[in-house]
């Protein structure tokens, strides 16, 4: 679909890749409903690409959601940035057309919707173009979108939850609750944290072999690359950790005694 000369993004249009992106963008989900819109801002260059109600160019909010009303009554509500400064977005300017006649309080909206406007300057012949405000670079990473998400709380739906497969806070907690269901001595919860993080990392490995070579490994042979994972780790650490590892795969607590 196309508006004003975009596609169209609307609940139901075009095909279901589209339509998939188009749940992304309006925040299915999510607590806040704009928190990916709020995030990208658009950098006016000569104003040529840029909307000047819709796109979010003056400060971080579109002029149709900072001048709701106005953006109701304005004649042409695609016009671009570049039009309505040559036409003039002064006082009396000629930019300004409304479906009828403005009341006193509406005329108040424009001339702070001016003031806005009154530091602006367009530079001919450069392209406008989107920043991602979440990255110093200003533009999109899904590390930056990722990591903005999981560190704020949002309410999921499945499809997100599938996505967000790694939250910040719920992996520490687990983490505090498995490496505490040993002793109070500091060894047991060092082993415990040790066999924690090997064991996401076999499962990470697993799931790129999974994807990306196709190999099916049984929760058995799992369970042994965590043991083994654990006990490279905890050799090459401590010194005082001698023991062979047919000993260690038996008896793994007795391990413990010797991590200080």
């Amino acid at each position: 679909g196309e508006e004003g000369g975009r596609v169209r993004f609307s609940e139901g249009v075009g095909s279901s890749w589209w339509r998939g992106l188009n749940t992304v963008r309006s925040g299915v989900g999510l607590r806040d409903d704009r928190r990916l819109v709020d995030n990208i801002r658009r950098k006016v260059g000569g104003g040529c690409g840029s909307l000047f109600w819709l796109d979010p160019w003056l400060e971080d909010n579109p002029l149709s959601r900072s001048f709701s009303r106005l953006y109701d009554l304005a004649v042409d509500k695609n016009i671009l940035v570049a039009d309505m400064f040559a036409a003039g977005w002064g006082v009396g300017g000629e930019a300004w057309k409304w479906r009828r006649r403005l009341f006193a309080w509406e005329e108040e909206l424009v001339t702070g919707c001016i003031a806005r406007l009154s530091n602006v300057s367009l530079q001919a012949g450069v392209s406008d173009s989107w920043v991602w405000q979440l990255h110093n670079s200003g533009c999109y990473s899904v590390k930056s979108a990722y990591s903005h998400l999981t560190a704020t709380e949002v309410r999921l739906n499945g499809n997100f939850d599938k996505f967000l497969w790694l939250r910040a806070g719920e992996l520490n907690a687990h983490s505090i609750q498995f490496s505490g269901l040993g002793s109070n001595q500091k060894a047991s919860f060092i082993g415990l944290t040790v066999i924690w993080v090997a064991t996401l990392f076999v499962i990470w490995r697993d799931r790129n072999n999974r994807l990306f070579k196709s190999v099916l490994d049984p929760i058995e042979k799992l369970a042994e690359k965590v043991k083994l994972q654990t006990f490279w780790w905890l050799k090459s650490r401590y010194i005082y950790f001698d023991f062979d590892y047919s000993v260690w795969r038996q008896q793994p607590w007795l391990g413990f005694q010797a991590i200080v």
